[in-house]
């Protein structure tokens, strides 16, 4: 099974959970205090409950240790949640084994389950590219090149019906006006226009 890097910043319970921590984060001046803040949110409840809103105090409690520690531990340079730091893959693990350990005692599950979990990082973005790769590289390229001499600047090329073979393809620009979305630069009391991933 394959998990995209950065798959919680996707789920809405998630989000809010990881922007409510790097709003927090935000506010630290020091290194110290982002420690001492990290520190306190681990370990100290209270503070939870104090800091956090309901529902993200009570997503954050059921985490695991290891989860919990990563969320407030690993910031970028900015102060914000690195999801690239997150283990994402032995969450999901974690909670697999839950459910299916509630499975066995309720008598429906018997097999057994051992996950054995990898972060590619940049072996996956260094391995060789496969065929669909090759494919859809250069089908982007010939778009994009479409799209240039038609005079048709400010476009993303979006390709389209890719469980097809490549020939029944459908190549076409978007305007990349259409892709922007406003959303809050952590950090900073303001909003930045982005493409979300």
């Amino acid at each position: 099974m394959l998990i995209p890097e950065g798959l919680l910043s996707h789920i809405s319970a998630y989000r809010n959970l990881i922007q409510e921590l790097n709003d927090l984060f935000s506010e630290c001046k020091t290194a110290t205090e982002q420690r001492e803040l990290a520190e306190q949110l681990f370990m100290d409840e209270n503070v939870m409950k104090q800091k956090m809103t309901p529902w993200s105090f009570s997503l954050f409690s059921t985490l695991p240790d290891f989860m919990r520690l990563q969320l407030v531990k690993e910031q970028e340079m900015n102060g914000e949640v690195n999801l690239s730091q997150i283990e994402t893959e032995k969450l999901l693990a974690h909670f697999v084994a839950k459910e299916l350990e509630k499975r066995k005692q309720k008598g429906i599950y018997n097999g057994t389950f051992s996950p054995v979990t990898h972060f590619f990082g940049y072996q996956g973005r260094a391995a060789h590219p496969s065929l669909f790769d090759c494919s859809l590289a250069s089908t982007m390229g010939f778009g994009a090149a479409a799209l240039l001499e038609a005079g048709m600047t400010g476009q993303a090329v979006s390709v389209k019906e890719l469980t097809n073979n490549a020939t029944e393809w459908r190549v076409g620009g978007v305007p990349i006006l259409a892709l922007l979305r406003s959303q809050p630069k952590a950090g900073y009391k303001r909003h930045e226009l982005v493409v979300p991933s």
